[in-house]
């Protein structure tokens, strides 16, 4: 339950967390702060987290403050304070808080709190991240707590003092204009609070929730930071009403959820190469373990601990046999998962889906109440007896190996390292009624400090890498090998990806093809050559493999597509006339060319002459003319060119298409009788004036006419040459 912000009626609590370092001083853990407890009566000192620097000392601890408070603070000695996760005290309120000082002249260097800015962070993520509530907690006038609707206090009933302040002897504020006061007339601030006093959106907080809570508190002299110090508060998991397989297994040490009344808890634990109830939890839902065999051929040193317990808050009547349960346990120690799952506590028993599926009728799970004592479940001797414990017990726990449940295909390497996934659902019907995850983290060495120490020396699941800053091992990027040419075996020493069979089919790139595309050596090698121009088929059926041409178009039927084909249909040029450049002004030429005939249109073959997608015409002889490399090579632009049709059919009867500057002229005329289901005769006349060419010429004489991608071509070579330069007439 999330009430609203409470920043209005800061109580005396106790709690808080340590583990920082600032650049200028040396922390000290399990201190004391100068000189006092100030706030409440029967506080006592010590325990703290302590930066002190420039005159400044800041304090940070973590206490016990439900069921009943005490001067008990679970202090690690390094910064960390652990405390038991769970709701102790009314709807919300976990066990523990937090508390904090702030003495602003610890040494007689410093000045007043006025003098100086704070910044208060509280985390609200559990897991390995943070999520700050940030503010400065003291200044006045106070600041605006940034929830997503701020609220601003006022004032705050910090107990204040100075250093002769004694023990439970600090004054607090009862309005702003008292509060700035006391803040002008002193050096030392503390107070007691419960993150549940700043619980609001979006800073929510889950007094059942496992994990971490880093906090970290700054004094500012200006822009200069001063001091700082940061604690985090670890919270430990323990499953309700105790561990009750075995003897002498301890609580704690469980990733837990509780939802729904129902308790789900995971947690690893060493197990060789002898029991102990050591659990090397990171707080964050993972734990840490040494690769290796540490017993017979093929025990890790680890196993896991489940538990479910169907009715922790003792409300709600539920048993066991009320829900069905998933039990999930990876088999990949890559980054990927690879689950085995099943119901590993619904009667009667789901088989176990190896590749074979096995049913085992009953387990040996310990099995109570809410009133049985450690170690004291009953487990079950048969299928009978396994189903009798179900109806009338709300508890189920066990600890198991991996080598308890690894069968083909699911089989498992104590050796390797890497990282093993597991979580436990409870199913309500069909509803998720809790849902608990939890990681195994399986490393070369717990500690190192060179890259090294963390190494395996293989190469598919990548570097292990030594985080300096926590000197803790950091797995490598694994080779992950999914190509559809590859088995999913990598290869060591090289880190290769093992291929298929060569020949295997294959899905390349996507595109039409009479040939298959096919695996060649780990890849996949697409058939007929591949889509090199992108119109969606393969060279080897694609009359134009280089230029896309999607329609496949082909006048001439010749197997070579228009849009690359030189030759489409004929042009049947049967005058031809040349004239030089005779012009000493370049920018006023007078060459000519000249060029006339006629042309079969094929209607009924799909032909048609149109100015759609424009015009254009290259001239050439046996030297050196060319009119493409005229300055402006001819061409028409559709809006060039005056059509007339042969009403009422689309054919065209007419079209001629003039240059802008009306030196390029291209005439078309139909030849009677016009049929649209026949092939038509143009005759054709195409007028290049006042061009740069120059002589000598010498025939033949060829043109291309270029109508979209269609190209048709004519030659003329009865030609002969003169002084002024070419004439040619079909003989």
């Amino acid at each position: 339950m999330h009430l609203a912000p409470r920043s209005l009626r800061l109580g005396v609590c106790a709690l808080a967390l340590a583990l920082a370092t600032t650049a200028h001083a040396v922390v000290t853990y399990d201190d004391n702060v100068t000189s006092n407890i100030l706030f409440g009566s029967g506080n006592a000192n010590g325990s703290f987290t302590v930066d002190r620097a420039s005159g400044v000392e800041l304090a940070l601890r973590g206490k016990v403050r439900f069921p009943t408070p005490a001067n008990q603070y679970n202090s690690n000695g390094d910064g960390t304070y652990t405390f038991q996760a769970g709701i102790f005290n009314g709807s919300e309120n976990p066990q523990w808080n937090f508390e904090w000082s702030a003495n602003t002249n610890y040494d007689g260097s410093g000045g007043a709190l006025s003098a100086y800015t704070f910044l208060l962070e509280m985390d609200f993520d559990p897991g390995a991240g943070t999520d700050f509530l940030a503010w400065d907690h003291i200044s006045a006038p106070t600041q605006a707590i940034p929830y997503t609707v701020p609220q601003n206090p006022g004032y705050y009933d910090h107990s204040m003092g100075n250093n002769a302040t004694a023990n439970g002897a600090g004054v607090e504020a009862s309005d702003s204009v008292g509060y700035a006061a006391l803040l002008a007339a002193n050096n030392v601030a503390q107070n007691s609070w419960r993150y549940t006093f700043y619980d609001g959106a979006p800073f929510l907080f889950d007094a059942n929730a496992t994990g971490t809570y880093d906090i970290r508190l700054t004094a500012f002299q200006g822009a200069t930071q001063v001091a700082q110090v940061t604690i985090q508060i670890l919270v430990d998991g323990f499953v309700t009403p105790d561990v009750i397989f075995g003897s002498g297994n301890a609580n704690g040490g469980y990733t837990l959820e509780r939802a729904n009344g129902v308790e789900l808890g995971l947690r690893g634990k060493i197990r060789y190469p002898v029991p102990a109830n050591q659990f090397n939890s990171n707080y964050d839902g993972t734990y840490t373990f040494l690769a290796g065999v540490f017993n017979g051929v093929e025990n890790p040193q680890w196993n896991f601990d489940w538990a479910v317990n169907t009715d922790y808050t003792g409300t709600t009547g539920k048993k066991l046999s009320d829900y069905t349960y998933l039990l999930e346990m990876d088999f990949d120690p890559g980054a990927g998962t690879n689950f085995l799952a099943w119901d590993h506590i619904s009667y009667p028993t789901a088989n176990i889906p190896y590749t074979v599926p096995f049913n085992p009728g009953y387990y040996d799970h310990s099995i109570g109440t809410n009133a049985t004592p450690n170690g004291g479940g009953v487990e079950a001797n048969s299928a009978a007896s396994y189903m009798a414990l179900l109806p009338p017990n709300n508890v189920a726990q066990n600890s198991w190996r991996y080598t308890f449940y690894d069968g083909a295909p699911f089989l498992f390497d104590a050796t390797k390292i890497g990282r093993y996934d597991l979580r436990l659902t409870a199913f309500d019907g069909i509803t998720v009624a809790a849902q608990v995850a939890a990681q195994v983290k399986v490393v070369k060495a717990l500690a190192c400090n060179v890259d090294a120490d963390c190494d395996d020396g293989l190469t598919c699941n990548g570097a292990e890498t030594c985080n300096l800053a926590t000197n803790e091992c950091e797995f490598g990027t694994e080779v992950v090998c999914s190509g559809q040419c590859e088995t999913g075996v990598c290869l060591e020493p090289t880190g290769s990806c093992q291929p298929v069979t060569n020949g295997t089919l294959c899905s390349g790139t996507p595109d039409t093809c009479s040939i298959a595309d096919a695996c060649q050596s780990g890849s996949c090698v697409d058939g007929g050559g591949g889509d090199v121009d992108g119109d969606g088929l393969c060279g080897a059926d694609d009359n134009c493999p280089a230029v896309a041409n999607a329609d496949q178009a082909n006048l001439d039927g010749d197997g070579s597509g228009d849009v690359c084909d030189a030759s489409d249909a004929a042009l049947n040029v049967t005058r031809a006339r040349a004239k030089r450049n005779s012009s000493s002004n370049p920018a006023s030429p007078n060459g000519l060319l000249k060029i006339s005939g006629d042309m079969i249109v094929d209607l009924p073959g799909g032909d048609a002459l149109s100015a759609a997608s424009g015009l254009a015409v290259r001239i050439t002889d046996a030297l050196n003319l060319d009119t493409a490399s005229l300055a402006t090579a001819p061409s028409w632009a559709p809006g060039d060119c005056k059509v007339k049709l042969a009403s009422p059919s689309t054919v065209v009867r007419t079209m001629q298409c003039k240059s802008a500057n009306k030196n390029y002229v291209a005439t078309f005329r139909a030849v009677n009788p016009i049929v649209p289901t026949q092939p038509q005769v143009y005759r054709f006349t195409i007028s290049l004036k006042r061009v740069a060419i120059d002589g000598p010429f010498n025939g033949p004489l060829s043109a291309v006419l270029s109508q979209g991608a269609i190209d048709r071509t004519g030659t003329i070579s009865d030609c002969q040459s003169n002084g002024s330069g070419l004439s040619c007439k079909e003989g």
